[in-house]
């Protein structure tokens, strides 16, 4: 099972915690759904996020969002996830990312693999040999073969 997530990454930061709880809800509605999904017969209960990180810059970070989710990731769903692929990633972001991995739990670190947007080579050879993601499930413009997000 794969989920996607893409826009609400991009928002920009809003007042008093909001944010952290705009994606918090947002994470626990995907994994709840991708999790029912996977238990009703498509799979092992398991799931593969992407995450459209394109254009996310460091106006976009919040931290006590970004605590929060990994707080609710590693706490409630450790055995639902396989991977979670961050695609596009600008190298500043990536490189924040990499510097925050030590601070998750070992199981959780090894899950986060960054997936490069290649430039100007067809997108869709970013997923080529990416193992768990059909890259016909995947929006049109990160190189899949569904619609448009």
């Amino acid at each position: 099972m794969v989920s996607f997530s893409a826009a609400h990454a991009r928002a920009p930061k809003n007042a008093a915690g909001k944010k952290a709880a705009d994606m918090t809800l947002a994470l626990v509605y995907a994994m709840d759904a991708a999790s029912r999904l996977a238990d009703a017969g498509h799979g092992d209960g398991r799931c593969v996020s992407v995450v459209d990180a394109r254009g996310v810059g460091l106006a976009h970070l919040d931290a006590s969002a970004a605590r929060a989710v990994v707080a609710v990731a590693q706490n409630h769903y450790p055995e639902r996830s396989l991977a979670t692929y961050v695609y596009g990633a600008p190298k500043t972001f990536a490189a924040l990312v990499t510097l925050l991995l030590p601070l998750l739990a070992p199981a959780s670190r090894g899950k986060v693999v960054f997936v490069a947007a290649n430039g100007g080579a067809p997108a869709a050879a970013a997923w080529a040999h990416v193992p768990g993601v059909d890259a016909a499930s995947l929006p049109a413009e990160i190189g899949g073969g569904a619609g448009p997000a």
